[in-house]
């Protein structure tokens, strides 16, 4: 399946709507860039970080497993993206587009407990996975951790 979509759009989808059809081209550019190369915007970012997330899980039954600081990792990227839009209205679509894009990222966050094998079921007490993700705080320097995307996250 990974291959069909790099290759572009899956079969049928000129048929889709034009706005989906966007969407899922720039899926597929994204899949055939990322994780192998490094990310370059906020939506490969967040694409890389939920594919080797999956993996994560598909290797290990979910122990000690955490999202972490990703307000300050992704905040460079929501940077550069912002960066290039030159008009007000530009950017208010686009912190759109990032909040949307980070709610599909929560709401894809349950996607791999097919993944975690009975046994974590048992022995987490039916909680075979819990996502914690760090906001805010102090940067590694000890400077505020607030940024933009934490109030992306929050949103």
């Amino acid at each position: 399946m990974h291959c069909t979509y790099r290759r572009g759009c899956p079969p049928g989808a000129s048929a889709l709507d034009p706005q989906r059809r966007d969407e899922l081209e720039k899926i597929a550019h994204i899949c055939a860039r990322i994780p192998s190369h490094a990310s370059e915007t906020l939506d490969e970012a967040v694409n890389a970080l939920w594919i080797m997330w999956v993996a994560l899980h598909m290797e290990n039954t979910n122990t000690g497993l955490s999202l972490g600081r990703l307000d300050q990792w992704l905040q460079p990227f929501f940077e550069r993206d912002m960066e290039k839009l030159e008009t007000k209205s530009e950017r208010e679509a686009y912190i759109k587009h990032a909040i949307e894009l980070i709610g599909c990222f929560y709401m894809r966050g349950t996607d791999h407990l097919p993944l975690v094998p009975d046994i974590g079921n048992y022995l987490f007490g039916g909680s075979s996975s819990d996502q914690a993700i760090t906001l805010g705080g102090v940067t590694p320097s000890g400077e505020d951790g607030v940024n933009d995307m934490t109030y992306i996250f929050l949103k």
